[in-house]
């Protein structure tokens, strides 16, 4: 827009005549308007510079938004995987104290059979223990049973020897200047109750370690699912390192029927053989 040198009117800036007074414009004496100029003027020019500022802080502002939305997204995503993580481990935890407390009490419910099994009253002699007869209860039934099938492995780990032969017999008693003996010896593996006063198993060991001393357990499993057990002090022949064991049984002790011989050294059972009463 131009001003009217006469009467200061606004025009356009083509305008020859005053619109408002009707004079003559002229151009040397008429003065452009500021602000108010028509499309590509200056005033038009300031406000595009203006609008570049405004759209790259309102890019930078939204760029700023979406960053903390993501960020919040990915802690939150990191929170459930470190919880389910978590959880993970407590169930594995739980699951590995269970099988522990399992196989605990496992242990123990088997320790206590071996332990009534092999009981004895140890005077800490070395004297042949007295014999006695364990009463079979139905579940004591059971574990004898088991325990009288195991296999039988011919190494002594705690005496550090090796079994060479076990043999089965029975006897006659006999009593000299007042010592029990043995007569009438009958070795095999069926043996006549009438005809004997008892039973014994000969157990030939030969040592190949320092060990020269320990304590063995025969234990005799019967036709009525009960146990007779003989403990076996021993000490070593020095003349040929090596040992002869017996575990015997009376006839009070025995019926007719079948029997599984075992022997153990401590809870390895190394030699096993049976035979019949009839």
């Amino acid at each position: 827009m131009k001003q009217c040198p006469y009467c200061a009117g606004k025009n356009k800036n083509d305008a020859i005549v005053c619109k408002h007074c009707g004079k003559e414009i002229d151009p040397l004496k008429a003065e452009t308007v500021a602000g108010e100029g028509i499309a590509g003027g200056e005033p038009t020019r300031k406000k595009k510079k203006w609008l570049i500022p405004v759209i790259v802080l309102g890019l930078i502002v939204l760029i700023a938004i979406v960053s903390i939305i993501s960020m919040e997204i990915n802690k939150a995503q990191a929170l459930k995987q470190e919880a389910t993580a978590m959880a993970e481990a407590t169930v594995a935890a739980n699951n590995t104290a269970t099988l522990v407390k399992q196989n605990e009490l496992s242990t123990q419910a088997a320790k206590l059979l071996t332990q009534t099994a092999i009981s004895i009253n140890d005077t800490a002699t070395a004297q042949v223990k007295a014999t006695w007869n364990y009463q079979a209860t139905e579940k004591a039934k059971v574990g004898n049973l088991e325990r009288a099938n195991l296999p039988a492995t011919n190494k002594m780990r705690s005496l550090g020897a090796t079994v060479e032969s076990l043999k089965l017999y029975s006897f006659k008693g006999s009593l000299e200047n007042a010592t029990h003996g043995q007569t009438n010896q009958k070795y095999g593996s069926v043996f006549t109750l009438d005809d004997i006063d008892g039973v014994c198993a000969m157990l030939r060991i030969r040592f190949n370690s320092t060990q020269r001393n320990g304590i063995l357990y025969f234990e005799f499993f019967g036709p009525d699912s009960s146990v007779v057990i003989t403990t076996k002090h021993f000490d070593i022949d020095k003349s040929w390192y090596g040992a002869y064991l017996w575990g015997c049984i009376g006839s009070d002790k025995l019926s007719r029927g079948s029997y599984i011989l075992s022997v153990f050294d401590g809870s390895d059972k190394v030699g096993k053989s049976a035979f019949t009463i009839k």
